[in-house]
C-alpha cells in the first residue's frame, strides 16, 4: 500500500467512525523517527531543556490555508430542509404550516434556499431573506476561525535532509533539526497524525452540524494540506486546546535522540552555539553536522 493510499484509507475509517481500525492502521505506519526543524534561538534551547515542543494555534502558522474546510452550500441547504423537525420549527417561527409536498419541492429544486423563499412569499411570510447567503457564509467563516483558535499543532517530518525545509524552517541552514523517537509513547501516538496532501480542501458538508461536530472537524481539517507541501512528509501533533492551557503552549515529549546542525550553523552567535552544546551535553543528546555534498544537490550528515 502506497504512502498516500494508506492515509486516504485512514481518513475514510475516521469518517466512518471506525476509530479502532483507524488507530491500528495508523500504528502500523508510525515512522521509526521524526524530525523537527528549528531556528537556533533561546526558545529552541528552552524547549530542549524542558523536554517539550511548542504548540501554536493553527491560525498562527505560516500557511493561510491551515486547517481550512470547504462546504457545499446546495447540499448543506438540502440537509437543513430535510431535517425531521424542520416543519415543526417552521410552524413555531412563522405560525403557518409547510406541507410535505412543499418540502419535497424545496429538496428537488436546484437552488433549495431560493425555492424556500418563493414558498414563503406565497404564504405572505414577511421576512428579509436578501442577505441569507451572506449570513450563511459569515457563519461558516466564523466557525472556521474558531477552529483555528482551538486546534494546537506541532509539525514534524519523516526526513532530515530536505533542502527546502532547512531553508524555510532552519534559518537558511543556520539552524538545527532535532530527531525524536515517538514509537510506543502512548500519549504521543494518540495525538500524532499523518498529513494527507490533496488539491482540494476537505468537504465538511455531510459531517457539519453546527458546533456538535467541531472536534471531528478539528481532526480532519488539521491533517489535510495542499499538494504543494507534500515534500515535507509531515506528521503532526494535533489536539484541541483546553480553556485552561491557552497560555501554556508547551507539550512534553521524550528526550531527543539526536541533534543535526545545519550546514551554515557556524554563522550563529558564539554564545548561542555554546549554550546549545552545553544543553546537549547535559542531556546526553548526540550532535551531528550536516554538510553539502561534494557533487550532488543534497546534504548529508557527518
Amino acid at each position: 500500500m502506497g504512502n498516500d493510499e494508506w492515509i486516504k484509507n485512514y481518513i475514510d475509517l475516521l469518517l466512518q467512525r471506525r476509530e479502532r481500525e483507524a488507530l491500528e492502521l495508523k500504528a502500523s505506519h508510525y515512522p521509526e523517527s521524526l524530525y523537527k526543524y528549528r531556528i537556533l534561538n533561546n526558545y529552541t534551547i528552552d524547549c530542549l531543556e524542558r523536554n517539550s515542543v511548542w504548540t501554536p494555534n493553527a491560525g498562527d502558522l505560516n500557511d493561510p490555508f491551515e486547517s481550512s474546510l470547504s462546504i457545499n452550500w446546495i447540499q448543506f441547504s438540502r440537509q437543513f430542509f430535510e431535517r425531521t423537525d424542520f416543519a415543526k420549527e417552521f410552524k413555531s417561527q412563522y405560525n403557518k404550516d409547510i406541507t410535505d409536498q412543499e418540502v419535497a419541492t424545496i429538496l428537488q429544486d436546484p437552488s433549495p434556499f431560493e425555492c424556500f423563499q418563493r414558498i414563503c412569499q406565497v404564504k405572505n411570510i414577511v421576512s428579509d431573506f436578501s442577505n441569507g447567503d451572506a449570513q450563511r457564509r459569515l457563519l461558516f467563516a466564523t466557525y472556521l476561525k474558531s477552529i483555528k483558535r482551538e486546534i494546537r499543532i506541532c509539525s514534524f517530518s519523516e526526513r532530515n535532509d530536505s533542502l527546502l525545509m532547512w531553508s524555510h524552517y532552519s534559518d537558511q541552514h543556520r539552524g538545527l533539526c532535532i530527531k525524536y523517537v515517538f514509537r510506543h509513547q502512548r500519549k504521543i501516538e494518540n495525538f500524532l497524525e499523518p498529513v494527507h496532501y490533496t488539491d482540494k480542501m476537505f468537504d465538511i458538508t455531510s459531517q457539519f452540524n453546527g458546533l456538535k461536530q467541531k472536534h471531528f472537524a478539528l481532526k480532519i481539517g488539521s491533517i489535510t494540506k495542499s499538494l504543494d507541501w507534500q515534500y515535507e512528509k509531515e506528521w503532526r501533533l494535533t489536539f484541541p486546546a483546553g480553556e485552561d492551557d491557552q497560555n501554556n503552549r508547551y507539550f512534553r515529549v521524550p528526550k531527543p535522540v539526536g541533534i543535526f546542525l545545519g550546514a551554515r550553523f557556524d554563522d550563529n552567535e558564539l554564545s548561542l552555539k555554546n549554550k546549545l552544546h552545553q544543553v546537549a551535553e547535559l542531556l546526553e543528546i548526540p550532535i551531528y553536522k550536516m554538510k553539502i555534498h561534494d557533487s550532488e544537490y543534497r546534504i548529508i550528515s557527518m
